[in-house]
């Protein structure tokens, strides 16, 4: 059988990109995915340091391995993800392994997923109908040149127009955050404001895909409470950095990352 060797970069909502694009792959060509872990074993200058965290999912299946033989790689920078099944279909014709390297940051390449694949029953938590999810991410956006430049932390403006957008539909919001305390500290609403204190990434994850209304952050962890969320078949109304909010330099890179009725919020 075929091999999918999928090499997994930055942190959990990057990881479930990669994830995904393998999953999606597996749709058209009959193949076994394999993961390559290395490079959390590496040190890399001006990276924000992060871990492998697909093992914290229990229903999601892996073998780990770097060893990789006899492939074709796919990558961000030579394909366009928009078009990914003339990409894929080109794979039926080529009896390689494949060696997915990127990021592959595209809701298409996310249709295929399940979310009782991601997060067994057991984990579900309810929220309140009528309040929003509201995420801020800061971190290495505020602490590190390369992400502070490339990303940058998101003004408060955004926020109050995303909450302006839905107010007559929510009592409270409930703000997660990798920096609780500068949130504590800097917002203000006339909703009432709940902090989640969680530590727990996938538990915050989990959370965050129940509410009706999301406030993203230009951030694929925050990307995914919403993805989740309407694979749970909520109908999320979620709001959103438009391209030129969610990268500094090059809008483009973005464009890929919508899902046609999510609310945009531009520079």
């Amino acid at each position: 059988m075929r091999k999918i060797y999928v090499k997994l970069i930055g942190g959990l909502g990057n990881q479930l990109f990669q994830y995904s694009a393998a999953q999606m792959l597996t749709s058209s060509i009959k193949a076994s995915i394999i993961y390559d872990v290395g490079f959390y074993s590496q040190k890399h200058l001006n990276t924000t340091p992060r871990t492998y965290e697909l093992w914290k999912f229990p229903s999601i299946d892996y073998e780990k391995s770097c060893e990789k033989s006899n492939f074709i790689e796919l990558n961000d920078a030579n394909y366009n993800w928009l078009n990914y099944q003339e990409v894929f279909n080109k794979l039926n014709t080529d009896n390689r392994n494949v060696y997915l390297n990127g990021y592959f940051q595209s809701h298409l390449l996310t249709s295929s997923l399940s979310i009782n694949t991601i997060f067994p029953s057991n984990q579900e938590r309810g929220c309140p109908a009528r309040a929003a999810c509201l995420h801020i991410r800061r971190g290495d956006y505020a602490s590190n040149k390369g992400a502070n430049s490339y990303h940058g932390v998101l003004p408060l403006n955004y926020y109050q127009k995303a909450i302006g957008l839905i107010a007559n539909e929510i009592d409270s919001i409930c703000v997660f955050s990798d920096d609780i305390e500068w949130c504590k500290q800097s917002l203000t609403s006339n909703k009432e404001i709940v902090f989640n204190e969680s530590r727990s990434d996938v538990d915050d994850l989990i959370k965050m895909s129940q509410f009706k209304y999301l406030v993203i952050a230009n951030s694929s962890f925050s990307w995914w409470a919403a993805r989740f969320a309407e694979l749970r078949g909520l109908s999320p109304t979620v709001i959103a950095p438009g391209p030129s909010l969610w990268y500094n330099n090059d809008a483009s890179k973005a464009q890929a990352l919508y899902s046609g009725n999510w609310l945009k919020i531009e520079r």
